[in-house]
């Protein structure tokens, strides 16, 4: 933990030294989906 609060002093809280992670930039179930339509898009035209 020590690395993480020296290096990426952004996630820390500075109270208990409880690491603060940042909100999700994608949506995992949707980029999922979109992930496996376009796997199996491109398996179809093979």
């Amino acid at each position: 933990m020590l690395y993480i609060h020296r290096w990426v002093p952004e996630l820390n809280s500075g109270t208990d030294g409880s690491i603060i992670y940042p909100e999700p930039v994608i949506e995992h179930k949707k980029a999922r989906e979109r992930a496996l339509m376009v796997y199996k898009n491109g398996l179809m035209e093979r």
